[in-house]
């Protein structure tokens, strides 16, 4: 603190703080994300929950697996790490089917979605599988075993770096054709997709007709 006095010195230490400050932040950031990345080079999870098809598994400091954990459940030991481990075979194969279907048939996320009502399909948390939630998963890289973290960049982070990945770290559950497939249908969709230009001239080319 430096008090209400105002004098050339005392701007010039106010200045001198905040970027030390700053520089302290920046430092500390850097070495938070290395820890996190090493973490994730491991095999280990960061972040966000496992998607339909997977578990949560504690594993301790010797590497030797303890007990699958429920939703809200903490890992046994604050020395343990998260890794991911596959579900029960049911959902498994629920997983497997709508890749299938995905990937060899015209259904749209939202078709599936109504199959999946009708049929009663639910995720590991009880709730029925929407369009959202299905197109979500078949992006997901954790089903041909990558485990990715880091993509989604936010406006306040002071660290400037890509995403972290550990490859084959996961055990998969679609094989590199369905995984192909549902790739190659994804990036079509999304190049389909019309711009806010686009869509705003097409809509007066309609109201002039």
């Amino acid at each position: 603190r430096f008090g209400a006095e105002v004098n050339p010195i005392t701007a010039m230490l106010k200045s001198m703080k905040r970027a030390m400050a700053a520089e302290y932040s920046r430092d500390l950031a850097n070495k938070c994300r290395a820890g996190q990345h090493q973490v994730i080079s491991r095999g280990y999870q960061i972040g966000p929950l496992p998607p339909l098809g997977y578990r949560r598994c504690s594993v301790s400091a010797e590497g030797q697996r303890r007990v699958m954990l429920d939703r809200g459940q903490r890992k046994v030991a604050a020395t343990d790490r998260i890794e991911w481990v596959l579900a029960p075979k049911g959902e498994g194969e629920l997983v497997k089917r709508i890749c299938a279907l995905y990937a060899r048939s015209r259904l749209s996320f939202t078709d599936i979605a109504r199959l999946g009502s009708v049929e009663g399909w639910r995720d590991h948390q009880g709730r029925l599988l929407s369009g959202r939630s299905i197109a979500t998963l078949v992006r997901n890289e954790a089903l041909i075993g990558n485990f990715v973290w880091g993509r989604k960049k936010h406006a306040k982070s002071i660290v400037s770096c890509g995403p972290s990945r550990r490859d084959g770290c996961i055990p998969r559950l679609v094989d590199d054709d369905i995984w192909a497939r549902m790739q190659r249908r994804t990036a079509l969709e999304v190049s389909k997709k019309q711009t806010d230009d686009e869509l705003v001239a097409n809509l007066r080319k309609a109201l002039q007709r």
